[in-house]
This record gives C-alpha cells, structure tokens and sequence, in this order.
C-alpha cells in the first residue's frame, strides 16, 4: 500500500504482529527541536516511560493501523 493517501493522510498500519510495541524506557529521549516538527509513535501497545520533546506537535497512537493527517504541523 502506499505511504500518503489521496488527502494528503500519512498510512500507518498492518502490524506484522497484534502484539507489537514501542516501549520508551525511563531515561530515553526523543527531541525533535526545529520548528514546526512532529513526532508520532504508533504500535498496538505504546509504553512512554521516556521524555519527549518536540516543537511541534506529538501523538502517541496505540492501534493496529491509523491514518494520520498534517495541517499546519498539527495532527488532523
């Protein structure tokens, strides 16, 4: 399938696995630091134990799949 949709809509999903997870351990860092950037994590389990910094927009997805869509460095 592909990346981007007709909407402009970014394709996440089909987890090889229904248990798949992100796991961000305590002490683990995530910085996106340029204006306007965006983080998205999206796994059927999403664990935040970590720091995330981002200027922009971040969203944190549990599901087995998502569209997610980007207007203006904001999640639609």
């Amino acid at each position: 399938s592909e990346l981007y949709g007709s909407n402009g809509e970014i394709r996440l999903g089909g987890a090889w696995f229904g248990n798949s997870a992100v796991t961000l351990r305590p002490g683990s860092q995530i910085n996106a630091p340029a204006a306007g950037s965006y983080v998205a994590i999206v796994a059927p389990v999403v664990n935040q134990g970590g720091y995330i910094s981002t200027n922009g927009s971040t969203a944190l997805v549990a599901a087995d799949e998502v569209n997610l869509t980007i207007k203006a460095g904001l999640f639609d």
